[in-house]
């Protein structure tokens, strides 16, 4: 907290009884908040393990289609990009509307409620997707599968977030962003552990419908979970707020902090909400949803989502040795998630996000270089003397498996470009399925991608990743930060239908993979220049700050050259505020979230 509010004089609440004490401590010179450890009793850790199952099931839900890619299109014998890009995508077109419907729902029925109703949709789409008979059962098995993640994504985090005590909400509310990464992590192990093990057309399908097992744990789970005070509170249940209370924090104390819930929903109730449109507010959404746009335009989706195919694409192609080597590609996102957790407060916002961008820009564009580079130095083919089909008339590799009617077939010191499809030539050659090679070409050099993407990742995990969402958490106004997070998370999966699940096969039939990385590193380098012009530095400032830099009518940078002489908000200035602002404590729980 010290790190997003700052620090200096301030107010102080206190509530005892048993030898329990709650403190929190605004300050607004530089606004630092200090909130005193409450132990976390077992169920609200109990709590935050079944909930937390929803950002689990996230991850592997939007990741396991990766190792199941490549055996599916061998199922149904699917040769077209867009058929690919519809089967990736129909998760994300699902996550688009359940995002928008996920507030309503939650406002309406309750977070738990909610939550169950995203379990049972998990499961659902487990067995629709492993017992799926044609492309469209499995593409509308992964539309339902993407309402319970968008569902998931909203809900998770708002019932983490309101049945945690302040002094451990952004820990709790962070095991979310972790899970994510970890299920994805956890899916590509799963998806190689069933490559190995399953007989042919079994594997994509248990990939698939091994998320059922997650989801029924967190639908029993909740059985045992009670509502958020919150929510009680806003319904008139005082009663089941407090008892829901009692059962959350293990103690009968509660009597001051369901006050405090009172208060800050009274507080709401009476806000005037301003309309997103509102001109105040264009230079907070300029920000909030270009940097979620940004996001997904590196195309950190794309990789993740078809890591399995850029591998292949890279040289991998003997076996399951694609698969393979995506698990160290999804544990370095993963593991530098972490490091994003640690370094957002310690560098700030700005710098760590401008850092991450110049290293993930710099990867792309090494990416895109390895995969030029693979026409030049492609395997080289001889053609026979009497050419008898279109495929003989190739010279190299590369040349070869661009043709979608034509597969590399290569045996010894033999090497033939022959017709054929993903299940092997269609003529009686040399070659056995072991060496016949439909859409890449075996390469010595492949460990050189596999390191450019690792590097990619460990960029993106440690700024990108975090950034965009802790800074929408900050710029805007209390009266519309629902609302404008809402449309910030919308913009971020539109974004990735349209650039990563979406277009990314298509791109790399129509332009090539060098091209692909080219154009993601030219949307690295745009957004280079809108952080440098746009973001201001969050970290340390207060709520104040953050808000004068938003009304005005300078560039940050203008801003900041002025701020090194006389601060936004001189400290005697805020000092003066502390007594008007009673909603600080409720302000300090809020970015805790973030």
């Amino acid at each position: 907290l010290g790190g997003t509010l700052g620090g200096g004089k301030g107010k102080k609440r206190k509530s005892g009884g048993s030898g329990r004490e709650r403190m929190v401590t605004v300050s607004m010179g530089r606004n630092e908040a200090h909130c005193h450890q409450e132990p976390m009793s077992s169920f609200l850790v109990w709590l935050t393990i079944v909930s937390g199952m929803g950002g689990f099931l996230f991850g592997i839900d939007t990741s396991n289609i990766s190792g199941a890619l490549k055996f599916i299109e061998e199922e149904f014998h699917v040769d077209s990009a867009l058929t690919t890009a519809i089967i990736v995508s129909g998760t994300i077109a699902g996550c688009v509307p359940a995002t928008v419907a996920a507030g309503w729902l939650g406002g309406t029925f309750g977070r738990k409620p909610t939550l169950t109703m995203s379990s049972i949709l998990f499961i659902v789409a487990a067995g629709i997707m492993s017992l799926a008979a044609n492309i469209p059962m499995l593409v509308g098995g992964r539309i339902v599968a993407g309402f319970a993640v968008g569902i998931a994504s909203c809900t998770v985090p708002v019932y983490l977030a309101e049945t945690a005590p302040t002094s451990h909400r952004g820990a709790i509310v962070t095991c979310y962003v972790v899970l994510i990464t970890f299920g994805q992590a956890v899916a590509y192990m799963i998806a190689y552990l069933f490559a190995m093990i399953l007989p042919q057309s079994y594997e994509w399908r248990a990939m698939l419908g091994t998320s059922a097992i997650p989801a029924l744990f967190m639908l029993l789970g909740l059985i045992r979970m009670p509502e958020t005070p919150r929510y009680l509170v806003l319904q008139g249940k005082d009663e089941e707020a407090r008892r829901a209370l009692v059962t959350i924090r293990g103690h009968e104390n509660v009597d001051e902090e369901l006050i405090e819930i009172k208060e800050v929903c009274l507080n709401e109730g009476q806000e005037s909400v301003r309309s997103l449109s509102s001109k105040g507010l264009r230079r907070h959404l300029q920000v909030g949803v270009g940097l979620q746009v940004m996001q997904q335009c590196l195309g950190i989706n794309a990789i993740m989502y078809y890591s399995v195919k850029i591998i292949h694409d890279s040289g991998f192609t003997s076996g399951h040795d694609d698969i393979f080597y995506s698990i160290p590609i999804a544990s370095t996102n993963f593991l530098f998630t972490f490091v994003g957790l640690f370094l957002i407060d310690v560098t700030g916002r700005r710098k760590l996000l401008l850092g991450s961008l110049i290293g993930a820009t710099i990867s792309l564009f090494g990416l895109a270089a390895y995969f030029s580079s693979m026409s030049a130095s492609s395997p080289r083919i001889t053609p026979p003397d009497q050419i008898v089909n279109l495929c003989q008339q190739y010279q190299n590799c590369y040349d070869c498996t661009r043709d979608s009617q034509c597969g590399f077939c290569y045996s010894g010191e033999q090497a033939v470009c022959s017709p054929g499809n993903l299940d092997g030539p269609l003529n009686a050659t040399s070659c056995d399925r072991v060496t016949w090679s439909y859409d890449a070409c075996p390469s010595s050099k492949a460990w050189v991608a596999i390191l450019l993407v690792m590097l990619y990742l460990a960029f993106f995990a440690s700024g990108i990743g975090p950034v965009p969402w802790t800074v929408n958490s900050e710029i805007y106004p209390l009266s519309v930060r629902s609302q404008a997070n809402s449309l910030a998370t919308v913009a971020n999966w539109t974004t990735d239908l349209l650039v990563g699940s979406f277009a990314f096969p298509i791109l790399l039939e129509y332009l090539s993979a060098s091209i692909t990385f080219g154009i993601y590193g030219c949307a690295g380098i745009i957004g280079i220049a809108f952080t440098y012009l746009s973001l201001p530095e969050t970290a340390g400032k207060s709520l104040e700050e953050i808000q004068e830099y938003f009304s005005s009518s300078e560039r940050w940078t203008d801003v900041r050259r002025k701020s090194s002489h006389s601060p936004l908000l001189h400290n005697d200035q805020l000092n003066s505020k502390t007594d008007t602002h009673e909603e600080d404590e409720d302000e300090c729980a809020e970015l805790s979230v973030a």
